[in-house]
């Protein structure tokens, strides 16, 4: 049995999310290090960011497990250029293949769409505040 266009993309970000995490925590850990000036908006934005796709991350989990899909990540083989993930869908067994640019790209589009949603939050939140203020 094919999986679905949307059980697809469970598995894609099952398997895209945490590398997104990584990178993000890695670069938060480094700006936390440096000297910049704006260390602690970036550190502060990453945070933000690791929370909301560690919460995303966990409702894939939930969805593949109540769709009875097992992405065996921890038998990931590689060959050439792709990485495939062998899974098991209500009994029935295949691979997802990915290839590694896809990953990447896949990964800075993950990264790029959540600092788009933090930044809109925050204005979000300071339009709000600012209709409060001229409420009064």
């Amino acid at each position: 049995m094919e999986p679905s266009a949307h059980e697809l993309q469970l598995m894609r970000d099952y398997i895209l999310l945490p590398i997104a995490i990584t990178i993000i925590n890695t670069n938060r850990i480094e700006m936390e290090a440096s000297t910049a000036t704006l260390r602690k908006l970036y550190s502060d934005t990453a945070m933000i960011m690791i929370s909301r796709m560690r919460e995303e991350l966990s409702a894939v989990r939930r969805e593949l497990q109540e769709r009875d899909i097992l992405i065996k990540d921890s038998e990931e083989y590689q060959e050439g250029d792709c990485s495939y993930y062998p899974y098991a869908l209500r009994g029935h067994k295949g691979q997802l293949a990915m290839n590694r640019e896809v990953i990447r790209t896949s990964v800075v589009a993950c990264i790029h769409q959540n600092i788009a949603e933090v930044v809109h939050m925050v204005a979000l939140q300071q339009t709000l505040d600012a209709f409060k203020i001229n409420a009064y």
